[in-house]
């Protein structure tokens, strides 16, 4: 039998291989974190939406404090900073998965506007999109802001 979409498509792994789903900014949701290559080092940008597994995240969970790693689908690799940095505006990358600090994010989840902000637990800086929300524009890790739109995320069914 066929399936109804393509092997390749977020909606297929979530459907067949659990909670999969894409990460989306709140204040644009057309533009979902993305990353085009398999690569550790690849660089996470926005990108508009397309069902793809290059936007089809995991979040996992167990650590302990509200901390999570987010695996891309389809590679074995996790959302990390760039070189375990501390400085603002490093870039963050595909990194196996190993379940290191430069992984690890703390969930700040406001159920009230049912969105969440991650913060990296080894540089205390959380996820921001340098530059604001344009695709093509790369994830970045930056000063947490309440306020801050670029901050802003929400984990959606495909």
């Amino acid at each position: 039998m066929t399936p109804a979409y393509p092997v390749k498509s977020c909606k297929f792994w979530r459907d067949h291989l659990g909670p999969w789903a894409r990460m989306r900014a709140v204040k644009k949701p057309s533009l979902v974190w993305t990353v085009p290559g398999t690569h550790s080092g690849d660089t996470v940008v926005l990108s508009r939406y397309g069902d793809r597994l290059s936007q089809c995240w995991k979040m996992l969970g167990g650590f302990g404090n509200g901390e999570a790693e987010f695996q891309r689908a389809n590679t074995g690799m996790c959302l990390a900073v760039k070189g375990a940095s501390k400085k603002v505006n490093t870039s963050l990358v595909l990194y196996p998965c190993l379940s290191k600090t430069r992984e690890l994010f703390k969930v700040y989840y406001n159920s009230e506007t049912d969105k969440a902000m991650f913060q990296n637990v080894n540089s205390n800086l959380c996820i921001e999109a340098k530059g604001g929300l344009v695709s093509g524009h790369r994830l970045v890790q930056a000063k947490c802001s309440s306020y801050g739109n670029w901050q802003s995320w929400r984990r959606t069914n495909p």
